[in-house]
């Protein structure tokens, strides 16, 4: 199968828009990436093109192409101009690499969260036969706030992601496997680029502790854009009920097991 590289880019923008919507990337906060197995539409949309010292060793992403947006760039930007806000970096069967990018291109680099993108695609990619594969991070406000809330309180990780999933039916329906419990790792560290992988192995979704949220997703952009917002939207009811002084739970167990029954649901979570 054939992607069309323009169609992910303009993905790439509804899904920035998106999150612009949610107040999960401030200013240039945030970065996505896709990746596709390499098109050949590369040189004629991006014609610079420079070396690439991979941060990350990527096998699996050899003969792939990752479209990935650039540092300090901001995500509401793409959908108006995709091609200044987005690299394409090309993983040649060799394993060598190079940054291919617009004329009209306004970052310096590929973002600075890179190392964990290519390793989250590298390990998904390696395991399982996709074609597209998307990974976001934002800064969703009301997640985030959970996950300051949570540190250090020596919980079971299990016990973050059942608190947001306990406030809307839909959440275990389309997230069975909940948001994973990241504790806090310096940005764009080596660390963090393991935590993520072994998080995302499992779940979908996975909060930074006192950063952000990170996800991914087999039908690309959007389809992550999408985890956030479920999970967002469990983690804002959560949090609004605090706020209001209710001391409501949510769900209950038995009405989360007759839900999970009756669509036949696949959970580790409850």
């Amino acid at each position: 199968m054939t992607y069309d590289l323009n169609a992910l880019l303009a993905e790439m923008g509804q899904a920035g828009t998106r999150l612009n919507q949610i107040d999960a990337c401030e200013a240039n906060a945030g970065n996505i990436s896709v990746t596709v197995p390499t098109t050949g539409q590369e040189a004629d949309i991006f014609r610079h093109v420079e070396p690439y010292a991979l941060p990350t060793a990527v096998p699996a992403l050899r003969g792939r192409t990752v479209l990935m947006s650039g540092s300090q760039q901001r995500l509401r930007d793409i959908a108006d101009s995709p091609t200044a806000i987005v690299a394409a970096i090309v993983i040649d069967h060799d394993g060598s690499a190079v940054v291919r990018s617009a004329e009209n291109r306004a970052f310096a680099r590929p973002t600075s969260e890179a190392n964990s993108h290519l390793a989250v695609h590298n390990d998904r990619v390696g395991r399982h036969p996709v074609g597209v594969h998307a990974v976001v991070h934002a800064h969703a406000p009301y997640t985030t706030t959970l996950s300051h809330q949570f540190s250090g309180s020596g919980a079971d990780p299990r016990e973050f992601t059942r608190q947001i999933m306990r406030w809307e039916p839909e959440l275990v329906v389309h997230v069975p496997n909940g948001i994973g419990f990241l504790p806090f790792e310096v940005p764009g560290s080596k660390r963090l680029e393991a935590a993520s992988v072994a998080g995302l192995r499992d779940a979908s979704i996975v909060a930074w502790a006192k950063h952000g949220v990170l996800a991914r997703s087999d039908k690309g952009p959007l389809g992550a854009v999408d985890v956030i917002e479920f999970i967002e939207t469990g983690a804002r009811f959560h949090v609004t009920a605090r706020l209001a002084g209710s001391t409501a739970t949510g769900l209950t167990d038995d009405e989360l097991a007759a839900i999970i029954d009756a669509f036949s649901i696949e959970t580790t979570v409850f």
